[in-house]
């Protein structure tokens, strides 16, 4: 796995799995979203899924975050920087 040059585990504020959030009926979206709302810019969200989450990638690129993605068949990373 290659992390994009801005990550920085120090800056990760929540780790999310994503399958898990979902299975419990849960979208992750909006949890997702108040918590980079409220955190410093440069903060950093984790994302784990067993698929890629394309429709959060557009969103978060939509609003100005640096957003990385990388797996294949059952395991995806995905983290989602608060720009500013």
């Amino acid at each position: 796995m290659t992390l994009p040059p801005w990550f920085d585990p120090a800056q990760v504020i929540l780790s999310v799995d994503v399958t898990a959030m979902l299975a419990k009926g849960v979208h992750p979206l909006q949890a997702v979203r108040d918590t980079l709302d409220a955190c410093a810019p440069g903060s950093i969200v984790e994302l784990r899924s067993t698929f890629e989450p394309a429709p959060l990638l557009e969103v978060f690129r939509g609003l100005g975050m640096e957003v990385w993605c990388e797996g294949g068949p059952g395991a995806f990373h995905t983290c989602i920087r608060k720009s500013g």
